[in-house]
């Protein structure tokens, strides 16, 4: 049952903010929606935050987005803006309600399943999965490097795709496809990294 409400209230989520027609809050919406809760205390957390972000978001477009179509089109622009600042007003608190069913909704399904994998445990890293997201046959050394990558920080590294690393005496060296990361060996704690696009 739940499982069918996530999913129905994520399409209506999903469905809405495309009619926004703001990009940078899509995409914000879809990083967000990466991280899933893992019991009902994360579900109630992520749901809060999203329904938070719906009401400040929708509230904040009324001002924001008409000044930001003036700036880029002049008159066109500010009335351009204004309609995408109403729309935005009602659509994304009802956005975030949508949002917060998703995260309660996943975070109630998943607490059964989070206190057996606790105490299970991992038997080894998510299989790894490249930018073409072809299955691959399970590959140990990728599937670490990778794990290695997503945990860092928290999660900084979560956008990118792993492509190789190499195993020295104090450190790992990452490569992502944007980044290449030193790695404290012992501590797993990134030490620096350089953006190869820049």
């Amino acid at each position: 049952v739940f499982n069918s409400i996530g999913k129905l209230s994520n399409t209506f989520g999903k469905g809405a903010a495309a009619l926004t027609f703001d990009r940078q809050y899509v995409q914000e919406r879809e990083i967000m929606g990466r991280e899933k809760p893992r019991h009902l205390g994360e579900g109630i957390a992520f749901g809060l935050r999203d329904l938070g972000l719906g009401l400040f978001q929708g509230i904040s477009s009324l001002a924001v987005d008409p000044i930001q179509g003036a700036l880029e089109d002049g008159v066109p622009g500010l009335f351009t803006g204004l309609a995408r600042g109403i729309a935005g007003a009602g659509l994304k608190p009802a956005i975030g309600v949508f949002d917060m069913t998703t995260r309660l909704s996943e975070g109630i399904r998943n607490t059964t399943t989070y206190w057996e994998q606790k105490e299970r445990g991992r038997i080894r890293p998510p299989r790894f999965f490249g930018r073409d997201h072809v299955l691959e046959s399970y590959d140990k050394t990728k599937a670490e490097g990778q794990e290695l990558l997503y945990t860092l920080d928290d999660g900084k590294f979560l956008d990118y795709f792993y492509v190789h690393h190499f195993i020295e005496e104090n450190s790992i060296t990452l490569v992502s496809d944007a980044h290449i990361i030193s790695v404290n060996r012992y501590t797993q704690k990134e030490e620096w990294h350089i953006n190869i696009h820049d």
